[in-house]
């Protein structure tokens, strides 16, 4: 008997899975498209409460340890992406950038059974830095039954400690019966302020789709304590947390659905592959790290020295064959091209972008604004504030804006204020200066030209909308631009170590035009060199305190493009605008930072570079429905990394305890995908700038229940026998009945036999 475990959420514990989709005349029934399992789980204020339960089911499924029976000690690479909610989260809103790639944590595991009677046994030992501090996870598995249409769960023990300076700073059990789930942890990790926390769950299982429970969250630093209690049958799910009981609806046609991983598929169904990384090993002072390597740079697992010019990087290959040794390039930013992709405006219409006003607005909508909550000060708004704007086919409307006071939030206005043509040419230029943006749909910036501005307001949304492609310039590389020419926001070397902002004086903030500009060349290290001979470097005060999240140059041209000329203003012929870049078929962006995803790291063999594929930037026309939301009928430009990875949906915010759709300042407000692509072969599908198509199909999602009020009356709520906190067991320990030992040495270390959940060696069962 072969055990499996399933990833297992409160979802799991009140009895629904979302069924499988039935297979589909075309692309071909034997086809990925068709085969590929779609895992789903229901999301409810009191899975919020156990996310630990999550990312230790994922982690197990991820290491596969079922496969690997009595084969010895393995590594398995585990994505953290796809196991930390929080990533997940940020992987589906965001468009691009290093943060969305796969995040890979090495994992020992074995896995062992005496005879086809006995239970699987696994030991897995998780090497994990947390607030800078070492320590290693110890986990005990223990399974004797697989899920089944009988036993849901399975029958399961995971026991584990988190061993640091040799106490266990968090401690846990989660297992499965017929007889429903528990789960019990006592946190001790710390953090800033000593926190000390413990959760327990228990779910009892009734007859058929129907069971109870309740889970404990209880503060120990400032005592307090809460309880949800649940109940459930066939139809509903009545919870609540003893002042607030709600009821909701169990049917599928009534619930929201967001993706957070999706794959692509070619006509004939097979996945869409892209070189986008792969695994590799590190060594320094006799250790080896895990790492990998992909478009986005080089990432190693927590503790590791950085990588440095000359470094030597291995991948690691799995069917036993030595690896390729690479040597790395450093350098101390990031140069990356932008090339203008075109759309419509009607094709942009109820596409979201953020969008700051620099110049003064008419009276009337400037007082509208202040009426629906934006920011002011004195009767006027307050500059730099960044707005949500939306083209509705037949004026701009501004929803939302962003506040940032010690982090940005964003908050709804009280109704939708539209802009005048004024407001985006307030001295009457013919034509209108051109409007520059962010769009999260769009992939990042978006440019609408004056020319479209201007036939818009007279009812005519046929003109241009430019959004980007991306790519990295390899420094040295053939092609890469010989001078950089800067009129905004330019970093220099002196400003970065002494200045009030890491910008030159003469270009920070001149966004209305200016008369400076800077002038940099890529010098032989691949550094950005601003002129006076000094490299625009990582490290300085400013990069070590408020701008330690990295620093973004303001868009520069090359020679090729005109140089600094090609960025006059078009009004005056003299002073430059930034802004004019938008007119261009490409520019440039430097970023730099004391953080990988502000650095260049890559990759050479024989003097070349080995480059990954960038994302490929596909569109989709979302159906006219009113299940879709505001984005109905509307077409998001989104990325594609690699299988899993399809970014760039536009998301909204809901309410955890009532899952209806709230402003996003709105307290304990979650932020989840708006939508899902359908997984349909006619309405599933994206196409690329190329005109080839694709089809798409959903692979993790979650189910949100629609509210029932009054509906759940024969639903009776109590709380059933808890975990014990005092039955916890710890793995780490010697003297501990579910001791799996000492962490084992693996030198040298073997290529790892799974990789997110798949098997790569040819021992899997």
């Amino acid at each position: 008997m072969t055990t499996t475990f399933k990833r297992a959420a409160i979802a799991a514990a009140i009895g629904f899975a979302l069924s499988p989709v039935a297979a589909l005349a075309a692309p071909p029934a034997g086809s990925p498209y068709n085969t590929d399992p779609q895992n789903s789980h229901v999301f409810d204020q009191t899975s919020q409460a156990i996310q630990q339960v999550n990312t230790i089911t994922c982690y197990v499924a991820s290491m596969r340890p079922d496969l690997m029976v009595n084969q010895g000690d393995y590594i398995a690479l585990v994505n953290q992406t796809h196991c930390d909610p929080n990533s997940s989260a940020s992987a589906s809103a965001s468009s691009s950038g290093g943060a969305d790639a796969a995040s890979y944590q090495p994992v020992i595991v074995k896995s062992t059974r005496a005879d086809n009677n006995s239970p699987m046994m696994g030991a897995v030992w998780i090497d994990q830095d947390h607030q800078g501090q070492p320590g290693t996870i110890f986990a005990a598995l223990n399974a004797s039954e697989a899920p089944s249409a009988t036993n849901p769960y399975g029958t399961f023990t995971v026991n584990f400690c988190q061993l640091m300076q040799g106490a266990c700073t968090e401690q846990g059990a989660l297992s499965g019966s017929a007889a429903g789930l528990t789960f019990v942890d006592d946190n001790q990790q710390g953090g800033n302020n000593g926190d000390h926390t413990t959760t327990q769950l228990a779910l009892t299982k009734g007859a058929g789709d129907s069971g109870a429970g309740a889970v404990v969250l209880t503060d120990l630093t400032n005592p307090g304590t809460v309880t949800y209690q649940f109940a459930y049958n066939a139809n509903y799910f009545h919870r609540s947390d003893g002042s607030s009981p709600h009821c909701f609806d169990r049917s599928l046609a009534n619930a929201d659905i967001s993706a957070w991983s999706y794959g692509l598929y070619d006509g004939n169904g097979n996945r869409v592959t892209r070189n986008s990384g792969f695994p590799i090993i590190f060594s320094s002072g006799g250790t080896t790290y895990q790492g990998y390597a992909g478009y986005w740079g080089v990432n190693l697992q927590p503790g590791a020295p950085a990588l440095v010019t000359g470094s030597t990087v291995t991948k690691q290959n799995f069917d036993g064959t030595p690896g390729t040794a690479y040597s790395v390039v450093a350098a101390a930013g990031r140069l990356t091209k932008y090339t203008r992709q075109a759309s419509t405006l009607a094709q942009f219409a109820k596409v979201h972008f953020s969008l700051s006003f620099f110049t003064t607005l008419s009276g009337g909508t400037t007082t509208a604004l202040i009426a629906a909550g934006a920011p002011s000060n004195g009767g006027a708004l307050v500059q730099g504030t960044q707005y949500d704007v939306y083209w509705d086919g037949s004026a701009f409307q501004v929803d939302a804006f962003t506040n940032c006071n010690g982090q940005c939030v964003t908050q709804t206005l009280t109704g939708n204020v539209p802009l005048a043509a004024a407001d985006l040419n307030p001295q009457s230029l013919n034509p209108p200066p051109d409007l520059n943006a962010w769009s999260q749909s769009y992939g990042g910036p978006v440019s609408i030209p004056g020319t479209t501005i201007a036939a818009a307001f007279s009812m005519n949304p046929s003109g241009n909308v430019y959004y980007y492609s991306q790519n990295v310039v390899y420094p040295g590389a053939a092609g890469g631009p010989a001078n950089l020419y800067c009129v905004l926001n330019c970093p220099t070397a002196t400003a970065i170590n002494g200045g009030v902002t890491p910008f030159d004086a003469g270009t920070s903030n001149q966004w209305g035009g200016g008369t400076n500009v800077v002038t940099y060349h890529l010098n032989g290290s691949g550094d950005l060199d601003d002129g006076s001979g000094s490299a625009v470097l990582t490290s300085g005060p400013l990069l070590n305190g408020m701008y330690q999240n990295g620093v973004n140059s303001g868009r520069m041209v090359d020679d090729a493009e005109g140089g600094a000329a090609s960025l006059a203003c078009p009004n005056n012929g003299m002073d430059y605008c930034e802004s004019q870049a938008g007119a261009l078929a490409y520019y440039y962006e430097w970023a730099t930072g004391p953080n990988s995803w502000n650095q260049f790291i890559g990759l050479q063999s024989g003097g070349s570079y080995l480059q990954f594929d960038p994302p490929l930037s596909v569109s989709f026309a979302v159906p006219n429905s009113a299940s879709y939301g505001p984005a109905a009928g509307s077409t998001v430009v989104l990325e594609y990394d690699s299988f899993g990875q399809l970014n760039g949906i536009p998301g909204q915010c809901v309410d955890p305890s009532t899952n209806s759709v709230v402003s996003c300042n709105a307290a304990n407000a979650r932020y989840v995908p708006a939508f899902a692509i359908p997984f349909d072969p006619v309405l599933g599908v994206v196409s690329d700038t190329n005109g080839n198509t694709y089809y798409a199909k959903w692979l993790d999602a979650e189910v949100r229940f629609s509210l029932a009020p009054g509906q759940c009356a024969a639903l009776t709520l109590s709380t059933p026998a808890l975990p014990s906190l005092s039955s916890l067991q710890n793995p780490s320990s010697p003297s501990d009945p579910t001791y799996i030992g000492p962490e084992p040495t693996l030198s040298p270390p073997p290529a790892p036999s799974v990789v997110d959940g798949v098997c790569t060696s040819p021992v899997c069962q």
